[in-house]
């Protein structure tokens, strides 16, 4: 722009362009407030047909009409502007877009349980809305608001809970955590009773035969879960439980931004039933009494440039004890008859989880990924 306006000091010092000739430049100012010329701008006399265009670099020069002092600059999507002309040599005009909106503020409203209408399959998504409406206290309660999941007691004496979908047991239903197997194996039986609800922020259902690509267990059907992410949490969420049966729950989420390219999550859960309950007076605990502490600190990393990576680490303790009312494990422990029946049911869980994926900034439906899951899982049980 400083080579244009040199240019016009030269002209402008021409007396014959004084006095038969108009040289002027036209241009708007961008986001950053610096000049930039407006190419194929009109430019013409008030109340005449004498007029002429701006070259690409926003320069005109016009003939000068005896009588006529006034010039009309315009261009399409901006506010025509009128020059008052006097006997300078040269003129800069600057013009100003009309494309300026007022704030528009749009609301929407979607279901809490909705179908997902971009999948091939079959899948229904419940969000947090959802969940807010059985809101205790772990995956296993999560459903009882869904017709399209049954979660059912496969014995009293462990309270031991089973998913069910189109009539078949849970061994033929995957649940998935974020894609990654999640309930299967030793932990099958008590699994998802692992899962606090609040740190679920959605659930995928897929009823029928599905994908076999994360497992083969999903011939009824395939419940992914998908946990609280960095980007998706509060700073500092405190979730606190109880109810009359003596049943106390503490649930925190912390959340920061460690730099630019990493940020972590830290969810924590701690729960206990201390409180033994026999409202049928059978003799037998309705549900075992116990404890559990629940750790996960995610990690996510996004390079800006298509590196994407998460790292997970998982620690599980629950232990439970059932049977008889009265039974004392270090009294009746292995004592045999007339000793109370008892039970306990000790899990130690360790877990890591990393997806490391690459997606092409060019061709975004290109992409590579690699998924590595590392368990070990301790399930001590005793019963008699």
């Amino acid at each position: 722009m400083k080579s244009i306006f040199v240019v016009l000091l030269l002209l402008a010092s021409s007396s014959v362009l004084n006095a038969q000739k108009l040289l002027g430049v036209v241009f708007e100012k961008d986001d950053k407030g610096k000049d930039q010329p407006l190419a194929g701008a009109n430019v013409y006399w008030l109340g005449t047909s004498i007029g002429t265009a701006t070259k690409d670099n926003g320069v005109f020069l016009i003939d000068r009409v005896e009588g006529n002092n006034r010039l009309i600059i315009s261009f399409t999507g901006y506010k025509s502007d009128t020059v008052l002309v006097t006997d300078q040599a040269s003129i800069k005009v600057e013009l100003k877009s009309e494309r300026y909106l007022e704030e528009v503020t749009v609301q929407g409203w979607r279901p809490s349980t909705y179908s997902d209408i971009t999948s091939g399959i079959n899948t229904v998504t419940m969000n947090e809305n959802e969940l807010f409406k059985a809101a205790c206290c772990n995956l296993s309660e999560s459903f009882e608001t869904n017709p399209s999941v049954d979660v059912a007691f496969t014995d009293a004496l462990t309270g031991t809970k089973q998913i069910q979908m189109l009539g078949l047991s849970g061994a033929n239903t995957m649940i998935s955590l974020e894609n990654m197997p999640g309930v299967r194996g030793l932990a099958a039986s008590q699994g998802i009773q692992f899962i606090p609800g609040t740190w679920i922020n959605s659930i995928q259902v897929t009823k029928g035969v599905g994908s076999v690509v994360n497992g083969h267990e999903s011939i009824a059907g395939q419940i992914n879960v998908e946990l609280k992410k960095p980007q998706e949490s509060d700073k500092v969420y405190l979730n606190g439980y109880v109810n009359n049966t003596g049943r106390t729950e503490l649930n925190t989420i912390f959340t920061t931004q460690v730099s630019k390219k990493w940020a972590t999550t830290f969810l924590v859960h701690g729960s206990m039933r201390p409180t033994e309950l026999d409202q049928n007076k059978d003799g037998f605990l309705d549900l075992p009494t116990g404890q559990q502490a629940n750790f996960v600190n995610r990690w996510v990393y996004n390079s800006g440039n298509g590196w994407l990576a998460q790292v997970s680490l998982k620690y599980l303790n629950d232990k439970k004890q059932g049977g008889q009312t009265g039974y004392n494990a270090d009294r009746d422990k292995f004592k045999g008859t007339p000793n109370p029946y008892g039970l306990e049911i000790n899990t130690e869980r360790y877990e890591a989880v990393a997806k490391l994926g690459y997606q092409f900034p060019s061709q975004p439906y290109k992409s590579f990924g690699l998924q590595l899951n590392a368990i070990r899982h301790s399930h001590d049980s005793y019963f008699g």
